[in-house]
């Protein structure tokens, strides 16, 4: 008989690769809000948030270039502890743990998500940077469909891995 050395921590399932445990954890528990872990996660020091608030809204100010050479897509990366991300995201619509790779995800999408992230970080408008000549960068969350013409919403993605 064949070993099955990784096993669904969501339920009684085991499988010979880690490739077949991500692909069962993809198709059977693709929403997952449980933390098998959550007992050992303490509740962060309040100053542990607003470290990290603040360093949020100082990196995507701080990214927000006004020339059209800085346009499009950015990843942004900011050091977060673990019980941090847990405690901030836990309660939104769209969190999810990925148990095999041991990552968290939360995806906002559109006007509403970038409000939800404001509202998060309390910086309503976290999206705009004005410059000394009184302009403004602006981090879209909708874009237009080039064949359809309809605004399509775009997401903010934060991970933790």
């Amino acid at each position: 008989m064949v070993a099955k050395p990784f096993h669904c921590l969501l339920c009684d399932k085991s499988y010979a690769n880690k490739t077949s445990l991500v692909t069962h954890e993809r198709k059977f528990h693709n929403q997952n809000v449980i933390i098998p872990h959550q007992h050992i996660l303490s509740i962060p020091l309040y100053s542990s948030y607003c470290h990290f608030h603040g360093l949020f809204i100082d990196t995507i100010q701080s990214r927000l270039g006004s020339h059209r050479s800085t346009e499009g897509k950015k990843k942004i990366q900011v050091h977060c502890e673990e019980n941090l991300f847990y405690f901030i995201f836990r309660e939104q619509e769209t969190f999810t743990f990925q148990v095999s790779g041991y990552k968290y995800n939360c995806v906002f999408k559109g006007q509403a998500g970038a409000e939800r992230i404001g509202k998060i970080f309390q910086c309503p408008n976290w999206w705009i940077k004005a410059n000394k000549f009184g302009g403004e960068t602006i981090v879209y969350y909708q874009q237009q469909d080039p064949i359809t013409k309809n605004l399509i919403d775009k997401e903010v993605c934060f991970c933790w891995k």
